[in-house]
């Protein structure tokens, strides 16, 4: 739960080419206006979930702070996961994203918590906020090389029941990690995730395991004749900053 409250007013305007060439920037595909000035866009993703819709103009209203001549994705179909869902909010560093549109305001800076059970409550505040506590613990963003528009974190380790895998570093900072707080799968290098996957199937040898209707997972479990289930727990690392 939110306790920022969003409004959009829409308008709808002529698009011109250096705006609909902020899509090609942001995504790597290139993309085309069309006669009546209307820019779409296509975006698929790995869990076969699509958006497909228009690029938009608006007046945000974030409580009762404005930002002006607003851009973003209209979605006209959303399939898979987005079927149900009203919208994503993009908070990374590229020109089509929340945070840098708002930096006059904000000047760039929010804070993002997920709670850490069903029963806690998360909270999202935008700009410098007095009220973090001093004493509060910290990972700081990097630049990734895989483009400006993602926000990257220094992953230094990982361990599986309290073992620490025995990973050189260079195998998850090659090219930065990103962390996408819209994608529910965690994506690893080849040499990481073998040895992550290697150490947990050992750790779960006592449970079936099972097939996948989906291609993204290969370690599957079969739980339903079971009363009770202790399952490995892994961790991941990050540089802190106290």
């Amino acid at each position: 739960m939110f306790s920022t409250m969003f409004q959009i007013i829409y308008f709808r305007g002529n698009y011109t080419l250096p705006t609909c060439g902020l899509l090609k920037k942001h995504s790597g595909r290139s993309r085309k206006c069309s006669t009546n000035s209307q820019c779409a866009y296509n975006e698929h993703y790995d869990d076969k979930s699509y958006t497909v819709g228009y690029f938009s103009k608006e007046r945000l209203t974030i409580t009762s702070d404005v930002v002006g001549n607003f851009i973003f994705g209209c979605g006209q179909t959303n399939e898979g996961l987005f079927g149900g869902i009203d919208g994503l909010l993009g908070l990374g560093r590229g020109q089509v994203s929340l945070v840098q549109e708002a930096a006059q305001k904000y000047k760039n800076f929010f804070s993002y918590c997920l709670p850490s059970t069903i029963s806690s409550t998360g909270f999202l505040t935008l700009g410098k906020s007095s009220e973090l506590s001093s004493s509060l613990k910290f990972t700081p963003m990097v630049m990734l090389s895989l483009g400006q528009s993602f926000c990257g974190l220094n992953l230094i380790g990982k361990s599986v029941s309290g073992l620490k895998l025995s990973i050189p570093t260079s195998g998850f900072s090659t090219m930065g990690t990103i962390i996408d707080s819209g994608t529910v799968s965690t994506h690893l290098p080849p040499t990481a995730y073998n040895a992550l996957r290697t150490t947990f199937r050992k750790m779960m040898h006592n449970c079936p395991m099972t097939c996948s209707s989906m291609p993204l997972f290969d370690t599957c479990y079969d739980l339903s004749k079971s009363q009770s289930v202790s399952i490995t727990r892994i961790n991941f690392f990050f540089s802190m900053v106290m």
